[in-house]
C-alpha cells in the first residue's frame, strides 16, 4: 500500500489511496481504493448519486467524492447519527438517537424536522412522495417529503429496528420487526394488509423480489414468503448465530453467520446446498456481481466468492483495520467504514 496524497480537513481527517498491483501470477482481481480517516466512528454509509453519506456519533453528515475529496461536513444534531443516508432529489433524510428525522439540504438547510419517542437506525424509504422509516417508540411512520407532516403511523408491539422494504411500482411495503410479526402494510395509508406470526424477532430487514421475500428470525429459521399473501413457501433452520439479511445470488440465498459460518440455500426449495466453515470472523455477505459475491472479516481481510467455483474464498485485501459492518455495494464499487472513523470506496475489477 502506497501513501499518495493526504489532505487534512479541520484538523481531523486524512486521505490516502491504495491499488493492488497486478502481480506475474494473474489476480482474481485487482483492488482500488482510498480511505479517509476522521475521529467518529460512523454509522452505515451510502451511495447517493454521486456522494458518499454518512452520519456518526457527533451528530454530523460527512460527504465525499467518489474520488475520496472531502466536502464541507454538516452539523445536524446533538445525538449520533444512526440512519444510513438517503437522498431524494435534492431531499436528504438521515435520523439521530434521539428519535428524531431530518430532511436537509446538503448545503446545510434544515427543511424539517420530525420528532419520534425513540430512536431511529434503520434505512428510510421513500415511496413516492413519503418516507416511511421505523422507530424505537414501536412505531412505523409515513411522512410527506415536502412538508414533514404525518401522513399515518403503525403501531407494533415491538422495537422496529431495521428498515421496511418494497418492491419497484407496488403500493405495499413488508416489515419485519422485534415483535416476530412480518406485516404487509400499504404504503399509501399505512392499512394494514396481511401479517404473519414467526415467533421470533426479526433483527434485519427481509429482502424483497421477483415476488419473494426472504428473511431470518433471531431464532435462526430462514424463510422464503410469496409476497402477494405472506404464505409461506419454504423454511429451513439455518442456525441461532445467523442473524442477518439475507443475500440472494443466482438461484442461491446465502446468510452469513456472526461466527463467521456461510451458508447456502436453494432460492427455490430451501434446500441447504453448501456450508462454509471459515477461519475468519466474518461481516455479512454481499453480492457485487451476477457471479461474485465478497464479504470483509471483522478484521479487514476481504474476501472474493466466486460463484462458479462453489464460493471458494479469495483473499482480495487486508485492510488491517476492524470491521462491525459489512461493505455496502453500489454501482461499480463499494463503500465501507471501519469501528475507528475510517470510510473508504473501492471498485474491484474481476478477472475472468
Amino acid at each position: 500500500m502506497s501513501l499518495q496524497k493526504i489532505l487534512l480537513f479541520s484538523g481531523i481527517l486524512l486521505v490516502f489511496t491504495a491499488c493492488r498491483k497486478e502481480s506475474a501470477k494473474k489476480e482474481p482481481a485487482l483492488l482500488s481504493s482510498w480511505v479517509f480517516q476522521t475521529v467518529a466512528p460512523f454509522s452505515q454509509a451510502t451511495i447517493c448519486r454521486d456522494l458518499i453519506a454518512a452520519g456518526n456519533q457527533q451528530g454530523e453528515i460527512l460527504f465525499f467524492t467518489l474520488e475520496g475529496k472531502a466536502l464541507p461536513p454538516l452539523s445536524l444534531s446533538k445525538a449520533a447519527i444512526r440512519t444510513p443516508v438517503s437522498r431524494q432529489g435534492e431531499r436528504w433524510l438521515a435520523g439521530d438517537e434521539d428519535g428524531a428525522l431530518f430532511c436537509f439540504a446538503r448545503e446545510g438547510k434544515v427543511h424539517w424536522t420530525f420528532l419520534t419517542d425513540g430512536k431511529l437506525s434503520g434505512a428510510v424509504i421513500v415511496v413516492g412522495e413519503v418516507a416511511i422509516f421505523g422507530s424505537y417508540d414501536q412505531n412505523l411512520y409515513a411522512v410527506e417529503l415536502l412538508s414533514g407532516k404525518e401522513r399515518w403511523r403503525f403501531f407494533t408491539s415491538g422495537f422496529i429496528n431495521a428498515s421496511a422494504v418494497v418492491e419497484a411500482g407496488e403500493d405495499w411495503l413488508l416489515l419485519g420487526n422485534c415483535d416476530g410479526f412480518l406485516r404487509k402494510i400499504r404504503a399509501s395509508d399505512g392499512v394494514l394488509l396481511a401479517e404473519l406470526d414467526l415467533g421470533s424477532p426479526i433483527p434485519a430487514a427481509p429482502l424483497v423480489q421477483d415476488g419473494r421475500c426472504f428473511l431470518l428470525t433471531h431464532g435462526g429459521d430462514l424463510f422464503c414468503f410469496q409476497t402477494d399473501n405472506l404464505q409461506i413457501l419454504w423454511s429451513v433452520e439455518a442456525g441461532r448465530d445467523f442473524t442477518s439479511s439475507p443475500m440472494l445470488i443466482g438461484e442461491d440465498v446465502v446468510v452469513t453467520s456472526g461466527s463467521g459460518t456461510i451458508a447456502i440455500f436453494n432460492a427455490a426449495t430451501g434446500k441447504r446446498k453448501q456450508v462454509l466453515e471459515g477461519e475468519q470472523k466474518m461481516t455479512p455477505l454481499v453480492k457485487i456481481s451476477k457471479n461474485f459475491a465478497a464479504g470483509i472479516s471483522v478484521r479487514g481481510k476481504m474476501y472474493l466468492y466466486p460463484v462458479a467455483a462453489g464460493y471458494k474464498p479469495l483473499l482480495i485485501h487486508d485492510f488491517q483495520r476492524d470491521f462491525e459492518q459489512s461493505i455496502v455495494p453500489a454501482g461499480e464499487g463499494f463503500v465501507f467504514v471501519d469501528d475507528n472513523g475510517a470510510i473508504g470506496y473501492g471498485k474491484l475489477q474481476l478477472n475472468p
